[in-house]
């Protein structure tokens, strides 16, 4: 009888916090459900101003989100991946049966892939400087497409990377049972590691803002305490444990906007303010419609993969700590250029 009652104060305690928890300026949900789109499967997404980029393993579709409430697809072409892709400019990265497809997007109604060579790796993480760098399960590599219809192989190198995350001159690398491994990457012909980290549990995905790398640690059927990890990477050489948030569920995906870091789980994403690097706060939490764990963000919102129903699209603008941008450029006609 009593560890009920307890129980149950505990759980209405916690939906006091919660509900305030959730709720940022001005009253404003965070994040905020806007909008939503479901004219096709999405396994992956990426966004670039007020484009969403889709994928379901086959195709590749153009979505305009310059009106969140109504999303509107502009265009699709044979040529999507089915893991995690970025959209650059002009341009859209992803691998497809183990090989780098370079695609244009500059007219959204026509996007056309421009050039291919094998890759390797699982998906595409970041583009900087004229280069990819793809990851996998036990895979790093850089890939030169500074001429997009002639990508070429740069380097690559046998290293656990089930998340990769580019700074400056350096990746790091989500590493599972490994922990974090770092990579001077400043010359991406010649990939060289130049620190780690051993952590318990598995490591799946790495953010990197400033001079702290945040990894989602732990697996749900392991029994390892899961949450947020906070790394100072202030020398690469040695990275430093310097805090660990435990979460309820198992994080699976994490990204870096701004002051903000988001967290995608079995059942949603959170969002945390940074305003102290060091020591993330929980501000809010969204359920989604469907388990996810891929989206992306671009300024003020974040797009939800959501499988066979689509994706959803939230607004972060109202979660403590956001702190809001500077507009897109935009073209002659008055488009954000993408």
């Amino acid at each position: 009888m009593s560890t009920e009652i307890g129980t149950v104060s505990l759980v209405a305690v916690l939906s006091i916090v919660w509900s305030g928890v959730a709720t940022g300026a001005h009253g404003q949900q965070c994040p905020e459900l806007i909008g939503s789109w479901t004219g096709g499967p999405v396994t992956a997404v990426a966004a670039s101003a007020d484009v969403a980029y889709v994928v379901d393993g086959t195709n590749l579709r153009v979505i305009d989100v310059s009106i969140p409430s109504s999303p509107t697809e502009v265009g699709s072409c044979e040529c999507g991946g089915e893991d995690d892709f970025v959209a650059a400019r002009s341009h859209v990265y992803l691998i497809k049966d183990g090989a780098l497809r370079v695609v244009d997007v500059s007219v959204p109604a026509s996007p056309v892939e421009e050039g291919a060579c094998v890759a390797g790796g699982d998906y595409v993480s970041a583009v900087t400087g004229g280069f990819v760098f793809a990851g996998g399960v036990w895979f790093l590599a850089s890939i030169d497409v500074q001429i997009p219809w002639n990508p070429v192989p740069a380097d690559h190198t046998i290293a656990p990377a089930e998340g990769v995350a580019v700074a400056g001159d350096h990746a790091y690398l989500a590493s599972g049972l490994d922990g974090l491994s770092v990579w001077n990457v400043g010359d991406p012909f010649s990939l060289v590691e130049v620190g780690s980290l051993e952590t318990s549990g598995t490591v799946g995905d790495v953010a990197v803002s400033d001079r702290f790398a945040y990894l989602a640690r732990g697996e749900c059927d392991t029994g390892c305490p899961t949450g947020l990890l906070v790394v100072d990477v202030t020398e690469p050489s040695t990275p430093v444990e310097v805090s660990f948030v435990e979460t309820p569920c198992c994080p699976e995906r994490l990204e870096v906007s701004g002051n903000l870091l988001l967290l995608t789980d079995r059942s949603g994403v959170a969002v945390y303010d940074l305003t102290r690097p060091s020591a993330p706060v929980q501000v809010g939490y969204h359920t989604a419609s469907e388990a996810t764990s891929r989206f992306a963000v671009s300024g003020r919102s974040v797009y939800l993969a959501q499988g066979e129903s689509g994706f959803e699209i939230l607004d972060i603008s109202g979660c403590p700590g956001f702190v809001p941008g500077p507009p897109p450029p935009r073209l002659a006609d008055g488009r954000s250029t993408p």
